[in-house]
């Protein structure tokens, strides 16, 4: 066998090769799946999870999946205490930091069905409601300013209880118990009847309903990254395997080139 006839049966057969592994691999896939997303970043998560419902006030959000995770995903919702010096129009400012935790609700994603959340609030004062995604530092318990939840934020904002003035309602010192030590007091004895007034009767004070006297909230401006681009056709496990196959196709067609062009010199 002359030496291009080798060439040309080595090209044919390596080919071959290529293509016997390349097609089914084409067909099948690569193995990985590609329809899940990875929540290892912040503009991953703000990309794909949807704020359904949400309602600062009353502290409840509801949030959702546009793909489902590749894995069990938290999100969070805290609710804060804001300085009582701080005014709705003050907006997101120095005034309305430091802020302190009052209440968080963790809640995980999975798949791509809604997922509520709910946190308890004050009924009276200032607070913020804050939707963030768990990141690496889990539950913000301390919020400053200006930095806030950079890099996990979602959605929320502040809000206030306001008074007919449009002003906040400011929240009441507790009113100490007497100390259970101190002695008892006796009143000095009196030679006089005792006398009895007349039993009277006092309506209790009126109670304000918990929805009563709500601020408009004040949305915090937060910048979100866009979402990240989708992935190319090359990462997708239907076309992966293209390249190998015109690979192939290439190395099989230069064997049954030279084998033919052998055969014509030879005749």
């Amino acid at each position: 066998m002359s030496s291009a006839r080798r060439l040309a049966a080595a090209f044919a057969v390596v080919g071959a090769g290529v293509l016997a592994y390349a097609v089914p691999a084409s067909a099948t896939g690569d193995g990985v799946d590609h329809s899940c997303l990875k929540s290892d970043s912040h503009a991953a998560v703000a990309g794909n999870l949807t704020v359904v419902a949400m309602d600062v006030e009353a502290a409840s959000a509801t949030v959702q999946a546009e793909r489902p995770f590749c894995e069990p995903m938290k999100v969070v919702l805290s609710t804060y205490v804001v300085p009582e010096t701080w005014q709705p129009a003050d907006g997101w400012s120095e005034a309305a930091a430091p802020q302190d935790a009052y209440d968080s609700d963790v809640a995980v994603v999975e798949g791509d069905g809604p997922v509520r959340l709910h946190a308890e609030v004050t009924d009276c004062g200032a607070m913020q409601t804050d939707l963030y995604w768990w990141g690496p530092k889990g539950i913000v318990g301390k919020v400053t300013y200006p930095e806030g939840r950079a890099g996990v934020f979602l959605a929320g904002g502040l809000w206030a209880r306001l008074d007919e003035q449009g002003k906040v309602i400011q929240c009441k010192p507790e009113t100490p118990s007497p100390s259970p030590t101190a002695p008892p007091t006796t009143a000095p004895p009196t030679t006089a009847p005792p006398t009895t007034a007349a039993p009277t009767t006092s309506a209790p004070p009126p109670t304000a309903s918990p929805t009563e006297g709500l601020g408009a909230p004040v949305v915090i401006p937060v910048h979100i990254p866009p979402p990240p681009p989708p992935p190319v056709l090359a990462e997708t496990g239907s076309n992966s395997t293209v390249p190998i196959v015109g690979v192939g196709i290439l190395l099989l067609g230069a064997g049954i080139g030279l084998g033919v062009a052998g055969r014509r010199r030879t005749a």
